[in-house]
């Protein structure tokens, strides 16, 4: 194929994705944001309503007290991951899990990991960096499943004493020795004095990378600096770096990462509109940097109902190509109007003035939550939602929802699901406080007030800290998706004060934990876990614990068709209530893991589905000779991955054996069974197994 059709190939997928971008309102225009006037559209769900079956499977382990009480892993990035077994030559099958502590009240804030197997810890905590003394914090953890190492990136002092902190990045070297603890003396990946700016709160991805038999490792940093009018802008930092082996990251200093800012990110805000967002990448080769906008400048825009701005929306920010380019051009940007307009019930809320709010909105805001990539390629996480009169008025009511979010790249639409509180009535959505049957009536109490539920789902009691004490995580296996978050009504005292201040608690927030079996188009109840004796919902191995800030593994475990397994790390606050961002002004706290598997109640009303076996995406694709390809076996089995040409005649057989399971990489060089290299054009990769086939296409351009 000449220079010249590709070239023209390459200007048609531009102009008709220009196009299908003006049709869908959904892109942007010289940077200048157009939104669709529509919000979220809301996934129906099926009313059944069974809280699964639940069997604590390792019973809480404490691993080291600490006197940082504020989020012991990072912000957004997975500080626990399951290790795949066998992990190289060695059994593997552990679990990593990173955090940060300061083991003496006041004492300086270090960076610890933990090796557990079968729940026990077998090695560690201990520091990663052994030469460090000054600050780390804020860890991210993601493997290298090939080898079965992990690579860490944490933010921490400048070695050359530079104000401006910088991100550093080792890993573990398991596959060499068959045990945890060959930590790399840490380098740097994000030299945030070059930049004169200060990215910090690093997430960490490993996946697929376009160059043959390499690996790409990715690290995004948030802007902690001014931008603009606004503080602490978030507009994020990408650098990522490719390797063959992990052992030439130890040699790698910035200069081997490529690194810019994401688009449209600095241009939000320099407007303050505050991306709340995480970034993950797919099998396919998409980075996805996703979330919801929030407009904390101007939102007098007279267009829009109560003052609301036209700059709040749910986003995903997409590269296609493995993260590589750096311009608006290389980046896909999907926005929609995330607010759910709702009725105010017989003019009951007023203003200030006593003038009853023509309207509430149920919109997002949280901060603090995961996003992923499922299967089938849909954008997902887990965010807060609180109901609210005006841009002004967020934290109003006490009201917070739960909701499940999706973004499909097929339909270019963000699709809402209530998680909870949600209303009897499945229809019924979004749910509202003042009818929580779904029917549409509402009552008052024999004083007048109108009779509402409360939803807080922050772990803390005080609402200042709504903002930076809110979390969401989300965690995938094939269909299976479990929702992890807190409910703090519990542990709110409601007094009659005027200016509405809370002087104490009466209990201990809760935890939740929801699960879908079906890539969160339905969902089972929640299980409600709490650690207070009296309480319905009081789980035994948590007495004397107060457990907050929690992480799952980056995956969940499947233990068989009907059962996976959910590996927590979390954070037990010994003194709810002495929490000072983490300072060491109080009493501590415990650096926690336990595990929890899921059981199904009844098969026929609820069943978590095993994946099948996955045949990944090529890469690179388009190739030239030479592309990697990568399959995933669920269950010890005999398997062949062949390839044929467009006839449907079969060119190479590349493997036929018994493979344990787990994922599987295997090189194509361009041959025949003769050796003999083929010509450009499709071809077809087939795996078969004795329970599934499956085949995907490629494209060799010489």
């Amino acid at each position: 194929m000449t220079k010249k059709i590709l070239c023209l190939i390459m200007t048609l997928s531009l102009v008709i994705g220009m196009l299908s971008a003006f049709v869908n309102d959904l892109q942007t225009n010289g940077g200048e944001a157009i939104y669709i006037d529509y919000p979220a559209s809301y996934m129906e769900r099926s009313t059944r309503r069974d809280v699964p079956m639940t069997e604590i499977s390792f019973p809480p382990v404490s691993l080291m007290t600490s006197y940082y009480d504020y989020f012991p892993g990072s912000y957004s990035s997975f500080p626990m991951v399951i290790q795949p077994s066998p992990a190289g030559i060695w059994d593997g099958g552990g679990a990593y899990m990173i955090f940060h502590g300061t083991v003496a009240s006041g004492g300086v804030r270090r960076l610890y990991y933990a090796y557990l197997e079968n729940g026990s810890v077998t090695s560690g905590p201990s520091l990663i960096n052994l030469a460090g003394t000054a600050s780390e914090g804020f860890p991210g953890v993601d493997m290298d499943m090939t080898s079965g190492n992990p690579i860490v990136s944490w933010h921490g002092a400048n070695p050359e004493n530079d104000p401006l902190w910088v991100i550093y990045y080792s890993f573990d070297q398991y596959s060499l020795i068959g045990v945890p603890g060959l930590w790399n003396n840490p380098n740097i990946a994000i030299d945030n004095p070059e930049l004169n700016e200060e990215y910090i709160w690093p997430t960490i991805k490993v996946g697929a990378s376009p160059n043959p038999g390499m690996q790409r490792v990715y690290v995004f940093g948030a802007n902690a600096n001014p931008v603009g009018p606004s503080t602490q802008g978030m507009n994020a930092y990408i650098a990522f770096a490719d390797y063959s082996d992990i052992s030439e990251l130890s040699v790698y200093d910035p200069d081997n990462w490529t690194h810019y800012e994401i688009p449209y990110m600095r241009d939000w805000a320099l407007e303050e509109i505050r991306p709340y967002s995480d970034f993950a990448i797919s099998d396919d080769g998409k980075v996805v940097v996703a979330g919801n906008l929030f407009d904390w400048g101007s939102y007098s825009d007279g267009d829009w109902p109560g003052g609301f701005s036209e700059n709040d929306a749910l986003f995903v920010l997409a590269n296609t190509n493995y993260g590589e380019g750096s311009t608006e051009a290389d980046w896909d940007l999907y926005l929609q109007n995330p607010n759910m307009q709702v009725e105010n019930p017989d003019n009951y809320f007023e203003d200030e003035n006593g003038v009853p709010y023509d309207y509430l909105h149920i919109v997002p805001f949280a901060p603090r939550y995961t996003v992923d990539v499922n299967d089938l390629g849909e954008v997902v996480f887990v965010a807060t939602y609180r109901l609210a009169s005006g841009q002004a008025n967020m934290l109003y009511y006490n009201q917070g929802y739960t909701k499940y979010v999706s973004f499909s790249f097929d339909s270019e639409e963000f699709t809402v699901t209530d998680l909870y509180p949600r209303s009897e009535n499945p229809d019924a959505q979004p749910y509202v406080p003042w009818d929580p049957g779904g029917d549409g009536t509402w009552e008052y109490d024999d004083e007048g007030f109108l009779m509402m539920t409360y939803s807080w789902p922050v772990h803390w009691w005080n609402d200042d800290d709504f903002q930076p004490e809110n979390y969401s995580r989300v965690v995938q296996n094939g269909p299976n998706v479990v929702a992890v978050f807190q409910e703090s009504m519990k542990a709110r005292f409601f007094n009659e004060y005027a200016d509405d201040t809370y002087a104490s608690w009466t209990d201990k927030p809760e935890t939740y934990i929801m699960i879908s079996g079906d890539y969160g188009r339905t969902w089972a109840d929640p299980v409600i876990m709490n650690a207070n004796p009296s309480d319905a919902n009081y789980v035994p191995e948590w007495q004397g614990q107060v457990p907050v800030y929690f992480y799952p593994a980056q995956q969940l475990e499947l233990i068989d068709n009907n059962m996976v397994r959910l590996h927590l790390m979390y954070f037990n606050d010994y003194d709810y209530g002495s929490f000072i961002q983490g300072n060491g002004a109080n009493t501590g706290g415990g650096i926690s893991y336990m595990a929890i598997d899921f059981l199904t109640l009844d098969t026929d009303d609820y069943t978590i589905v095993s994946p099948e076996n996955r045949l990944y995406a090529n890469y690179p694709n388009p190739f030239n000779p030479t592309t990697n390809i990568r399959f995933n076996i669920t269950q010890r089995e005999r398997a062949n991955l062949s390839i044929y040409n467009v006839k449907g005649q079969l060119v190479k057989t590349l493997v036929e054996d018994v493979f344990t399971p787990g994922d599987h990489l295997v090189t194509w060089n361009g041959t025949d069974n003769n050796n003999i290299p083929v010509g450009s054009g499709v071809y077809f990769y087939k795996l078969t197994t004795e329970s599934h086939s499956e085949a995907k296409k490629m494209l060799m351009l010489k």
